[in-house]
C-alpha cells in the first residue's frame, strides 16, 4: 500500500482556496484609507521557502495575484525566495536577514506573506527585528504553535496538518492484513522532514508488525 502525505495535491489546492478567501477578507479590511500609508500604496512582501520552480510556489503566486493584481498601480509586491531545498541552516538565515535588513530598510511594508515552514521559521526568528509590527499571513506551515502568537501578535494563516498517526491507524483498521506501507514524501523540504519525523515516531508503535518503505 502506498501512503501519500494525505493527498498533498488536493490539500494544497484546498489551501489555495482557503488562502484566497482569507486574502479577500484581508483586502477588504486593508482597503480602508486608514490602513495604508498616505500615498495610497500597499507594500506587500512575499517570502517563499523554496524556489519558483516548485508547482506549489507557482500556485501560491497565482492565488495572491487574484487578490492583488500585478498591474494594480496601488500595490507594490516584493518577492523573496529562500531556496530552502538547496540550503536551510542558521548561517543561511543570518545571511538572508542581513540582505533583507539592508534591502527593506527604507520600505514601509504593510503586509507580509510567508509560504511553508522555512519562511515561517525565519520570520519567527527575525520578523520582529526586521519588520516590527507588520502583519504576517502564513500558509503551508506544519510547525505552527498557538504560543507563537505571543511573540508575533499580528500573525494569522493556514496550518498544514498531516495527521500521520491517525492515518496509519485507519489503514490498519480498514485493512488489518496490511504488512507494508510505501510512503511518498520529499525529505528535502522542512515540511517533508516534519512528516518523516512524525512517521518514524508512529512506526515505533508498529515495530515487528508493520514495515514502512
Amino acid at each position: 500500500m502506498i501512503l501519500p502525505p494525505l493527498h498533498i495535491s488536493r490539500i494544497r489546492r484546498g489551501m489555495c482556496v482557503i488562502l484566497t478567501i482569507l486574502l479577500l477578507c484581508i483586502s477588504c479590511v486593508a482597503a480602508t484609507p486608514e490602513y495604508w500609508d498616505l500615498q495610497g500604496s500597499r507594500h506587500i512582501l512575499i517570502i517563499h521557502s523554496y524556489g519558483p520552480d516548485m508547482d506549489w510556489v507557482e500556485e501560491v503566486t497565482e492565488g495572491l495575484v487574484q487578490v492583488f493584481p500585478e498591474d494594480d498601480p496601488g500595490t507594490v509586491i516584493y518577492t523573496e525566495y529562500m531556496d530552502g531545498k538547496i540550503i536551510s541552516d542558521p548561517l543561511h538565515y543570518e545571511n538572508l536577514a542581513a540582505v533583507y535588513r539592508h534591502k527593506y530598510a527604507s520600505i514601509s511594508l504593510d503586509l507580509i506573506f510567508v509560504s511553508d515552514d522555512d519562511a515561517y521559521s525565519f520570520m519567527y526568528q527575525y520578523g520582529e527585528e526586521l519588520f516590527p509590527d507588520v502583519p504576517v499571513v502564513f500558509f503551508g506551515v506544519s510547525g505552527y504553535a498557538p504560543e507563537h502568537r505571543e511573540y508575533m501578535p499580528n500573525l494569522t494563516g493556514v496550518v498544514e496538518k498531516t495527521h500521520v498517526g491517525p492515518t496509519v491507524d485507519l489503514i490498519k483498521t480498514l485493512q488489518p492484513g496490511v504488512q507494508e506501507i510505501y510512503v511518498v514524501n520529499d525529505p528535502g523540504t522542512t515540511t517533508g522532514s516534519i512528516f518523516a519525523e512524525e512517521l518514524a515516531e508512529k512506526a515505533r508503535e508498529y515495530t515487528g508488525t508493520l514495515t514502512f518503505r
